[in-house]
């Protein structure tokens, strides 16, 4: 007779069984109100582990997992839920739980790996002693509400505390092992802490959106797994020289793909030691700070860059011409920059930057003519050169770039001589602005092949003549601007509902 081969399964002791069934009852009697009925089945006719939102151990049968999230429940988490020692994850997120705090007990889960607790109302804090999970992988809870300190532990690799207020916080001296720091959507505040750097393993910083001050100070230099810091959003520099030379110890960070510092208080020109920054760089943000001086040749060398966001700073002098080297660029944004009142214009490069999806260089005091060689930019969809002091004709190659279908914001500005017949090219263009120039001639024809069109303004030229016919294929214009030219006749009635300005005497 073959031996009975039995599944091996581990017997959990009646004691147990009993306080985990009375924990979780305990549990739900703190939830005052269960819209939807899911603590219904939790009652003793039934074994715990056929409890909604309650996974057991396929051996060992003990609670693992406590998963009812999205089920609106309102009340405040039982400190008994600390009884059920083999859990190790635990989802409490999009509900309405309140009043109370994090129980403390919850720090006695030793196995616990993930705590999902946010868009919830807990008022009273995480308990310092949470840092001493060290099994957690994961804390998220965003959208909360907490007003304590959080300390992060040797242990723990995973850390985020998204969205919370009012949080003081301190970082032991030594966090070897911690890989993620996200603390975004705080109100944290004061300097960076400077033990980020004992960090080594540390691949991820997110800080933004808080209320840090003052210098970085931080060295980056031993961070050499990093591969996002995102500094933006807080009150970060000085606004004066020397507050980015924290840059040239990032140099370390070879796998860096991401660096985002905008709207801080960084001030003082960009160094050149960009350049050392990792070749695998396709983001730099640095918008929105006291930034001044002339853009650094050295970005030329960071050829991965596909996102150069500069805009809403000091800068002066030309655009390099190299940039246009940096074939993968995507986006460029240089706009709102140079101070009229200081007199100091730039001109704009000629060189194309061929992979181009858009690029920004509006309210700045760009001089000269508008470079042919942008209709080489055969992936753009958005041009804007608007409030600069460009001057000359548009030049028919810049229709070229017949992926234009976002918008072409050429105004105002001193462009002179009439709009290029090439316009024809840009069936799927959007959105068109060449207001406030010194254009003439008549409106062409051949702009009634932009039948995508919805924003159409032309006012404040000199334009003459009648609206011809063949403009009665733009049947999608919504907004119509032909005020402050020298057009005669009257307004044909196959703009429909477009709504139409035009210069009362002279139409």
């Amino acid at each position: 007779m073959e031996p009975l081969h039995l599944e091996h399964q581990v017997v959990v002791p009646l004691v147990e069984m009993k306080l985990t069934t009375l924990s979780l009852l305990a549990f739900k009697s703190m939830i005052s109100d269960d819209p939807q009925g899911v603590l219904d089945s939790w009652n003793t006719s039934f074994h715990f582990c056929q409890w909604e939102g309650v996974t057991c151990g396929h051996q060992h049968r003990r609670v693992t997992v406590l998963d009812l999230r999205l089920k609106a429940l309102t009340g405040s988490i039982s400190p008994y839920i600390g009884n059920l020692s083999f859990l190790q994850r635990i989802s409490l997120s999009h509900n309405f739980l309140q009043v109370g705090k994090i129980p403390l007990e919850l720090t006695y889960l030793s196995k616990l790996e993930m705590l999902i607790i946010h868009y919830n109302n807990l008022t009273q804090g995480i308990p310092p002693s949470i840092g001493n999970l060290t099994s957690l992988l994961g804390l998220c809870d965003p959208f909360f509400h907490l007003q304590s300190f959080l300390t992060y532990n040797v242990g723990s690799k995973w850390k985020s505390v998204s969205r919370n207020s009012s949080i003081r916080h301190r970082l032991h001296s030594s966090i070897p092992s911690l890989q993620v720091l996200d603390v975004w959507g705080n109100r944290l505040s004061g300097p960076i802490p400077l033990s980020i750097a004992n960090a080594s393993q540390l691949s991820r910083l997110v800080i933004d959106s808080n209320n840090f001050t003052g210098q970085v100070s931080v060295n980056f230099r031993n961070l050499e797994q990093l591969s996002y810091v995102e500094l933006g959003d807080n009150s970060l520099g000085t606004g004066k020289y020397g507050d980015l030379s924290f840059l040239s110890s990032l140099a370390n960070c070879s796998s860096l793909p991401i660096l985002e510092q905008s709207i801080n208080n960084f001030g003082g020109p960009l160094p050149n030691f960009v350049a050392n920054l990792s070749s695998q760089l396709t983001s730099y943000k640095i918008a929105e700070n006291q930034v001044s001086g002339s853009i650094p040749l050295g970005i030329a060398n960071l050829a991965g860059l596909t996102i150069l966001a500069m805009d809403g700073n000091h800068l002066t002098g030309r655009i390099p011409l190299k940039i246009g080297n940096l074939h993968r660029l995507q986006r460029v944004a240089l706009n709102y920059n140079l101070q009229p009142t200081r007199r100091r214009y730039s001109t704009l490069s000629r060189k194309p930057f061929s992979f181009l999806n858009e690029l920004h260089l509006e309210n700045n005091t760009l001089e000269g003519t508008i470079p042919p060689s942008l209709g080489n930019c055969k992936l753009l969809v958005l041009l804007n050169l608007s409030h600069n002091n460009l001057n000359g004709t548009i030049p028919s190659q810049l229709f070229g770039a017949s992926a234009l279908s976002n918008s072409l914001n050429l105004a105002p500005s001193l462009l002179s001589g009439s709009l290029p017949s090439e316009i024809s090219h840009l069936i799927t263009l959007g959105e068109l602005d060449v207001s406030n120039n010194e254009l003439s001639g008549v409106i062409p024809s051949s702009l009634g092949s932009c039948t995508g069109l919805e924003w159409l303004n032309m006012g404040g030229n000199f334009y003459q003549g009648s609206i011809l016919s063949s403009l009665s294929s733009l049947k999608g214009v919504q907004n119509l601007d032909l005020s402050r030219n020298d057009l005669s006749g009257d307004i044909p009635d196959f703009f429909g509902k477009a709504f139409v300005e035009a210069s009362k005497p002279k139409l």
